[in-house]
């Protein structure tokens, strides 16, 4: 049908109190709009002719909005006439309406919202880069202000809502320095990892169409393509140096003499995949690929003393004689423009053996290479795509440390409760030194980095639990007089240990590994002796039952094990049940 409505340029009009006030007598009816901004309202033939009438848009918020109290702002947007169809339920009318710009720009200006709004593509092209993240600034003066920032979507459009407030400050109350009344925009684009994409110079700011501006604008950015060779482009000049292992330790300040790593006052071994971090960009300052590897060795020392010597170490971490110590890592993730699709796209790179050579060099290159290809939604090499940004993931190569330190057999206790053989488990340590090259040439600074002790153990806790008088007994059987358990807790690093105790009525008394002190009997161990290992053939819990009732008893350990990123959580030996009858 037609829409029969009056210009929006001499209809719109903000409304001030009065006016409001005035036209609420003459209201036929109102509705709130959903989140498509769609509405349905119902008029009464008795308040309505069938004539032309205004509508009215009424708000207290607007997006980008500071939370705090805002008088509502109502507005007349236009003069409609609709054109009635007749239905079974009576007449009906559609309409449909687009806000102007400038209009929503005007009412957006009476909450002090800005935006500013735009796409990102690839420089040349219209090829959209999402997922990066848009950040503006306004050239100050003395000091830039950060207006906000925002993460491209799939079309790489970005929006960063600000206010005033942002920009009108100055580090210097009583000097007042702002000089325009808009922002002057530049900008910064950084990749998922934190990858620089484009930097633009404050003086941008000072340019047409970016000086002064609106509270409602619109820019689009592009980001340049890097040269791939170029070690001042895509692959971010960074040094090469193993810092760390996992997120919690450094190399070597976190490491005591010993090999253990310290945290929070405990001493941790070491266990499962070990991951190496540090940085390593992709090419080295020749411009030429960056390659690097750790090499292990069995022959340790005192973290104290000088580092030992590189003649040490005769294993490579994936070299061909010693494949299984690999751990594959996620070294970055590379953005990329594929010209022929015409999409830019992010591709996580994760290490394989296939990037390693017969002595064990990691190449990165060769790596991101590998990836790009296997990639589904990129399928071609480096030398296809244009590199626009490399983040480096902080995460080197990993050590899978179970070749050195496997499972070993439980210990052999004749019954539970019985004490452990001393020495059951045997002591395990490596040391790492850390190697990198570029070009067939060492380099200076991370080349020969080494830890001379860590201490690694993939074992689990021995743990056994049983009742006694009644070991073999009918479990269905109540149980009275003196309840009494044997257990056995062992372990080379074992940290804590304790018993739970779970009344079936009384839900609120937890089983779980952290359950509260209230909740647990405590296991009497002396951890100054845990290397003997820890027993009891009689641990009388008799005045821990209440009465008549169903009981549920764990025995708990928590290891002194450590995978980089976090502690081994607690374990436990499977549930036992027992009805007592006193």
């Amino acid at each position: 049908m037609e829409l029969a409505t009056a210009r929006e340029k001499e209809t719109f009009r903000i409304l001030d109190d009065d006016v409001v006030e005035a036209k609420a007598d003459r209201l036929l009816a109102e509705r709130d709009t959903n989140e498509e901004g769609e509405f349905s309202i119902d008029v009464d033939d008795a308040d309505y002719d069938g004539g032309p009438f205004e509508i009215d848009v009424r708000t207290d918020h607007v997006p980008g909005a500071q939370a705090k109290d805002t008088e509502p702002v109502q507005f007349t947007i236009t003069t409609l006439q609709p054109r009635w169809r007749k239905s079974e339920q009576g007449a009906i009318a559609f309409w449909e309406y687009c806000l102007p710009k400038r209009s929503w720009c005007h009412v957006r200006s009476l909450f002090d919202v800005w935006v500013v709004c735009g796409r990102v593509t690839v420089c040349g092209s219209d090829a959209p880069v999402p997922g990066v993240t848009v950040a503006a600034f306004d050239t100050d003066i003395i000091e830039d202000d950060p207006l906000g920032s925002d993460t491209t979507d799939s079309a790489g459009a970005y929006r960063i809502y600000y206010t005033s407030e942002i920009f009108e400050r100055t580090p210097m109350p009583w000097l007042d320095i702002e000089f325009t009344p808009g922002p002057d925009l530049f900008f910064r684009i950084t990749a998922s990892g934190g990858g620089i994409l484009l930097d633009e110079d404050r003086n941008e700011g000072r340019t047409p169409g970016r000086e002064n501006v609106g509270h409602c604008h619109h820019v689009d950015l592009c980001v340049p393509i890097k040269d791939g060779k170029d070690p001042k482009g895509w692959g971010k000049v960074t040094p090469t140096l193993w810092t760390g292992v996992g997120s919690a330790f450094a190399v070597p300040g976190d490491f005591d003499d010993d090999g253990y790593a310290e945290s929070g006052g405990t001493k941790y071994a070491l266990t499962g995949n070990i991951q190496f971090t540090g940085s390593a960009p992709v090419y080295g300052p020749s411009g030429a690929a960056l390659e690097y590897r750790f090499l292990v060795s069995e022959t340790t020392a005192s973290n104290a003393t000088g580092s030992l010597p590189a003649s040490t170490f005769t294993k490579a971490i994936g070299d061909d004689a010693n494949p299984g110590l690999f751990a594959s890592s996620k070294l970055g993730t590379i953005l990329v423009f594929v010209p022929a699709s015409g999409e830019a796209e992010y591709v996580e790179v994760w290490s394989s053996p296939a990037d390693l050579d017969t002595d064990g060099w990691l190449n990165i290159e060769k790596a991101i290479d590998r990836s790009l290809q296997n990639d589904s939604d990129v399928g071609v090499g480096l030398t296809e795509v244009n590199p626009l940004a490399w983040d480096d993931s902080d995460q080197l190569m990993g050590l899978n440390s179970t070749v050195f330190a496997p499972n070993d057999p439980d210990p052999t206790p004749a019954n539970v409760g019985d004490p452990i053989p001393n020495g059951t488990y045997p002591e395990r340590k490596v040391s790492i030194r850390f190697e990198t090259r570029n070009a067939g040439s060492l380099l200076a600074g991370g080349h020969g980095k080494t830890l001379n002790s860590m201490v690694i153990d993939n074992n689990p806790a021995f743990k056994r639990l049983s009742f006694l008088p009644f070991e073999g007994a009918d479990p269905c059987a109540p149980i009275s007089g003196t309840v009494e358990l044997a257990y056995n807790v062992y372990h080379d690093h074992l940290g804590q240990a304790w018993i739970t105790l779970q009344k079936n009525t009384d839900p609120s008394q937890g089983i779980d590994d952290n359950a509260a002190a209230t909740d647990k009997i405590p296991v009497d161990i002396d951890l100054s002796g845990v290397s003997e290992g820890v027993h009891n053939t009689g641990l009388d819990i008799t005045s821990e039952l209440d009465g008549r009732c169903v009981y549920i008893v764990q025995l708990h350990e928590r290891r002194r094990l450590h995978t980089g990123y976090m502690a081994v959580p607690p374990s436990h030996t499977p549930p036992i049940p027992f009805f007592y009858e006193p």
